[in-house]
């Protein structure tokens, strides 16, 4: 669930920006493939990747948790309804 709720944020960023994920993965250094993995939540990246995609986005750190705090919350509210 936080690999997806970080992989949902990460996208939603993305998005606002207008921007596609070849973009993104160019500028941060990331490979396209590994890109799609984290942004599908299949791979856990670490700080410092996940350093490299924040001025690609345009966004502090702090604004990318805000993001990840509200995917995460909604993704708990779907699953306790499932549930």
């Amino acid at each position: 669930m936080i690999c997806r709720a970080l992989g949902e944020a990460i996208v939603n960023l993305r998005r606002r920006k207008g921007m596609a994920q070849d973009t993104l993965a160019l500028e941060s250094g990331i490979e396209r493939a590994h890109m799609s993995g984290i942004e599908r939540g299949k791979y856990n990246p670490g700080f410092a990747t996940v350093y490299r995609l924040l001025p690609a986005l345009g966004v502090s750190f702090t604004e990318l948790v805000e993001e990840f705090e509200r995917v995460l919350r909604r993704q708990k509210r779907k699953h306790n309804k499932v549930n």
